[in-house]
C-alpha cells in the first residue's frame, strides 16, 4: 500500500506535537503579548455602564381605580381608555419625546477633554468650560459643527470652527465669559468654574434630529413579566450621571405629554358642559314660571284622586318619551357640533349616550384628532403622515354621522309606538278636566328640564374633579440608577480571552504550518509516506563544521558515526556479492554529493578499496569536494577511445584506499554519452580492481541521465533532505520502486536535526 495516499490528507497530530517541542516559546511570548495588549485596551478603554430605571405603566380602567368607581356609581366612563401597554411603551420610543429629552438637556452640545494621555468625554458640571448656541442652530445645521478650544500656558484662548476637519472659522478670547459672532450664530463662552491654566477641549454641536435617533435606538425597554404592566428602561452610557438624567427625562415627559392630552379632552367637555347648563338653566327657569302662572291662574293646588292611577300610567310613559327625547337631544347636539364646529375639534366625550357603538366611535374619532395634532408639533401640515390621518378623521366623522342618523331612525319609530300607546290612555283621561291635563303637560316639561339639569351639574363636577386628580400615567418604582461595575470592557472576560488568544494563536499557526508545510520534517515523516518495501538506510545530521569531507580517520563525532550505521546498512543490502552503488536525489541541494563522498571515505576506512566516480556530467560537484583537476574524466574516457582506466584514476588525498575519477569535460551530448559501451566496459574493468564503486549521478527528477546508469549498478541510495525535500517528491520515489527503474533502491535522510531524528539521535546540529 502507498503511505502517502493516505496521509497527504490529513495532519498528523505526531506533527504537530513534534511541532510544538520545537516552538514551545511561541506560546509564552504570544500569550505575555495578548496580555500585554489586554492590558493596554483596559487601561486605554472607556468604561460603559449599564443605567435602568422601573416604571409601572398604570391602567385607568383597572379595578379600583377613581375612574372606575365612578364609571360603577354613574353607569358612564368619562375618562379616555387606555392605549395597550405596548403601545405606551412605543409612545416613550418616540421621536417626539427623544427629541425633547435632548433639546431639554442640552445632549446636542457634547464636551470632551483632549488634554490628557486619551480623550474622555464631560458632560453637565464636569466640563469646565460651557458652550451655548442659538436656540435655531441644532434644528437647521446638518453636518456636526466641531468647536476646538486650547490655551497654552499664558496665553490666549484659541477657538477654531471645523466642519468635515476643514477650518472654517478662528478666534482668539482673552478672558471669559466671551461671545462670539461666527457664521453659525452667536456662540457663548462661559466657565463653570476656575480654568486649569492650560487645556485643550472638543465641543461638538450635532442636530437634534440625529441625535434623538441615536439615544431612541440605544434605549431598551422590557416588560419583567408576560402580563405585567411594570417595565424597566435601560441603556448603557459610558458618563453614569448622563444615562440616570436621560431616563429620569424620559419618564417625566412621558407623563407630561399622557397628562396634556388627558387635560386637552377633559377642558373641552367642561366647555361644552357649561354652554349646556346655562341654555337648560334659562329653559328651566321658564318652566317654572310658566307652572307657576298656570297655577296662579288656574287656582290650582292639587291634583284629583281620580286621575292619579292613569296620571301615573302616562307619567311612565312620557318617561319612557322623556329619555328618548333626552337621547335624541344628545345625539342631535354630537351631530351639530360635528357639522358646526370648526374642523378636526374635539367631541365632547361621553354624555350618556346609550348607544355603546356611537360612544366608541366619539372616542377612537378625539384619539385620531389628539394623533394629528401630536404629529403637527414636530411635522409641518402636508406631511404625508398627517394627510393620512386627516383622511382618517374625515371617515371617522362619515361613520359617525350615518351611526346618528340610525340612531334617530331608530328612536322615531320607538317614539311613534309609546305615542300611540300614550294615546290611548290619554283618550281614558278625556274626563280629567282640561285645567289638569294642561298643569300635567306643564309639570313634565319641567321634570325633563329638571333632571337634564341636574345630569349636567353631576358631570360638570366629575370632569372639574378628573382635572384636579390627573395623575401621571407612568409610576416610578425606582429611579434610574447605574450599576457599580462597568459592562464593558469585563477585565475577566477580556484577560480570558487574551489568555485564550496567546494559546490558541500559536497553536493555530503550528496547525496551519504544519498543514502546508509540504517538506520532510524526520525520519517518521520519511517513512510514513514511502512505500512499506522501501527501505531508509538511516539519517545524516547536521554539522558545525565547514568542510565537505565530514567522515576522518580516528573521528567519533556523532556525524562519522551516523555514516558508520549507514554504512553497516548497506553492507548488508549489498550482501557481498554487490560493488556499485549509484548514489542520486530528487533535485538539487539535498546532498546527494556530500553523503557519496563521505560514505566512501567511510568504506575506505574499514581497509576496503573504494572508486568514488563523478557521473554528474551536467552539473559536476565531486571535483570541488574533493579539490580536484576535472581535466580528464568519464567523458573524456567514453569520447577518447585511446584513454584507458589508468589515465582516468587519482588519488583522493584523503585516505589511501580511496580512489576517483572526476565526470571531465561537459558534454553537449549527456545522456547519449551515458548510452556509450565504453562506460560499461570501464566499469566491468573497475570492478576488478575494487571492492566499492560509489557513483555519484545527476538528480533524477530532473533529468533522465541517472536513470540510464541503472543497466550498471548493483543497488541505489536515494538521498532526501530534511527540511529541504517535498514530500510529493516521496511519490516520485515510490513510483520509481514500483516500477525497478533504479535497482535495489533505499534511501537517506540528510540534514536531521537532534529534535526530529528519532532511533539513534545525537543533538549534535548547525549553528
Amino acid at each position: 500500500m502507498n503511505n502517502i495516499d493516505k496521509n497527504d490528507e490529513f495532519i498528523d497530530l505526531s506533527e504537530i506535537v513534534s511541532a510544538f517541542k520545537k516552538h514551545w516559546k511561541w506560546f509564552p511570548v504570544a500569550v505575555f503579548v495578548c496580555l500585554a495588549a489586554a492590558f493596554v485596551y483596559l487601561k486605554m478603554a472607556t468604561p460603559i455602564y449599564d443605567i435602568s430605571t422601573k416604571i409601572f405603566i398604570k391602567n385607568d380602567n383597572s379595578a379600583g381605580s377613581l375612574n372606575s368607581t365612578m364609571a360603577s356609581l354613574t353607569g358612564l366612563d368619562l375618562m379616555p381608555s387606555k392605549d395597550e401597554v405596548e403601545d405606551k411603551i412605543e409612545v416613550i420610543k418616540s421621536m417626539t419625546i427623544s427629541e425633547q429629552m435632548v433639546r431639554e438637556l442640552k445632549l446636542y452640545i457634547n464636551y470632551i477633554d483632549k488634554s490628557g494621555f486619551r480623550a474622555r468625554e464631560m458632560y453637565g458640571k464636569d466640563s469646565p468650560l460651557a458652550v451655548g448656541c442659538e436656540a435655531a442652530l441644532p434644528d437647521t445645521i446638518t453636518i456636526p459643527l466641531l468647536i476646538e478650544i486650547e490655551k497654552p500656558k499664558g496665553g490666549n484662548t484659541a477657538v477654531r470652527l471645523l466642519v468635515k476637519k476643514k477650518n472654517i472659522a478662528s478666534y482668539s478670547i482673552e478672558k471669559f465669559p466671551a461671545l462670539l459672532e461666527t457664521p453659525y450664530g452667536k456662540l457663548l463662552f462661559t466657565p463653570n468654574g476656575t480654568l486649569p491654566d492650560s487645556y485643550e477641549y472638543a465641543v461638538a454641536i450635532s442636530d437634534i434630529s440625529h441625535t434623538a435617533a441615536a439615544y431612541c435606538n440605544s434605549l431598551g425597554v422590557a416588560q419583567i413579566a408576560k402580563y405585567s404592566s411594570v417595565f424597566v428602561l435601560s441603556r448603557h452610557d459610558n458618563i453614569p450621571q448622563r444615562g440616570k438624567d436621560i431616563l429620569d427625562k424620559l419618564v417625566e415627559l412621558y407623563n407630561k405629554d399622557a397628562i396634556e392630552d388627558k387635560n386637552i379632552t377633559f377642558q373641552n367637555t367642561e366647555v361644552f358642559l357649561e354652554e349646556r347648563l346655562k341654555i337648560i338653566a334659562r329653559e328651566l327657569s321658564d318652566v317654572e314660571k310658566t307652572v307657576e302662572t298656570y297655577k296662579k291662574d288656574n287656582n290650582l293646588a292639587d291634583i284629583e284622586e281620580q286621575a292619579k292611577l292613569l296620571i301615573t300610567t302616562s307619567g311612565e310613559f312620557q318617561q319612557k318619551l322623556m329619555e328618548m327625547e333626552m337621547q335624541l337631544s344628545l345625539v342631535q347636539f354630537i351631530e351639530n357640533s360635528l357639522k358646526k364646529e370648526k374642523k378636526y375639534a374635539l367631541l365632547p366625550a361621553n354624555l350618556g349616550i346609550s348607544d355603546e357603538a356611537l360612544v366608541a366611535q366619539i372616542t377612537d374619532y378625539n384619539k385620531m384628532i389628539l394623533e394629528r395634532n401630536r404629529l403637527l408639533r414636530s411635522s409641518n401640515p402636508e406631511n404625508p403622515v398627517v394627510l393620512q390621518s386627516e383622511e382618517q378623521l374625515q371617515m371617522g366623522s362619515d361613520n359617525i354621522l350615518k351611526s346618528i342618523r340610525n340612531i334617530k331612525a331608530g328612536f322615531e319609530i320607538a317614539k311613534k309606538e309609546i305615542s300611540g300607546k300614550n294615546a290611548a290612555n290619554e283618550g281614558k283621561i278625556k274626563a280629567v278636566p282640561t285645567q289638569e291635563k294642561e298643569f300635567i303637560e306643564i309639570k313634565r316639561q319641567q321634570q325633563i328640564k329638571e333632571t337634564l339639569y341636574l345630569f349636567l351639574l353631576q358631570k360638570r363636577e366629575e370632569t372639574a374633579l378628573s382635572l384636579a386628580i390627573t395623575a401621571p400615567i407612568a409610576k416610578t418604582i425606582d429611579r434610574a440608577r447605574a450599576s457599580f461595575k462597568p459592562v464593558s470592557p469585563r477585565k475577566k472576560v477580556v484577560c480570558g480571552a487574551a489568555l485564550a488568544i496567546g494559546v490558541l494563536l500559536p497553536l493555530l499557526l503550528l496547525i496551519v504550518l504544519t498543514y502546508f508545510d509540504t517538506k520532510i520534517k524526520s525520519r517518521a515523516d520519511l517513512e510514513k509516506l514511502l512505500n512499506d518495501n522501501v527501505p531508509v538506510l538511516g539519517e545524516i545530521g547536521l554539522h558545525s563544521e565547514n568542510e565537505e569531507i565530514v567522515v576522518k580517520d580516528g573521528s567519533n563525532t556523532p556525524i562519522s558515526e551516523m555514516f558508520r550505521i549507514v554504512r553497516t546498512n548497506l553492507s548488508f543490502l549489498l550482501n557481498g556479492n554487490r560493488k556499485v552503488i549509484l548514489v542520486t536525489s530528487t533535485v538539487s541541494g539535498e546532498g546527494k554529493s556530500f553523503c557519496a563522498t563521505n560514505l566512501a571515505v567511510s568504506f575506505a576506512l574499514t581497509g576496503k578499496k573504494v572508486l568514488l566516480v563523478g557521473l554528474d556530467i551536467r552539473n559536476p560537484q565531486l571535483s570541488k569536494y574533493l579539490h580536484l583537476a576535472n581535466k580528464k574524466g568519464i567523458t573524456n574516457f567514453i569520447s577518447d577511445e585511446t584513454l584507458t582506466a589508468d589515465d582516468l584514476l587519482q588519488p583522493s588525498g584523503i585516505n589511501d584506499n580511496l580512489q576517483t575519477i572526476v565526470s571531465g569535460t561537459i558534454p553537449p551530448n549527456p545522456s547519449e554519452l551515458l548510452l556509450s559501451p565504453r562506460l560499461d566496459e570501464l566499469l566491468a574493468t573497475l570492478r576488478e580492481r575494487f571492492d566499492y564503486i560509489i557513483l555519484d549521478t545527476a538528480p533524477v527528477g530532473i533529468v533522465t541521465d541517472t536513470f540510464l546508469l541503472n543497466r550498471v549498478a548493483d543497488t541505489t541510495m536515494y538521498v532526501c533532505k530534511q527540511g529541504f525535500t517535498e514530500k510529493p517528491m516521496v511519490k516520485f520515489i515510490n513510483e520509481i520502486y514500483k516500477d525497478n527503474k533504479l535497482a535495489k533502491l533505499s534511501v537517506l535522510l540528510n540534514g536531521t536535526d537532534g529534535r526530529s531524528s528519532y532511533g539513534y539521535g545525537y543533538g549534535y546540529t548547525k549553528k
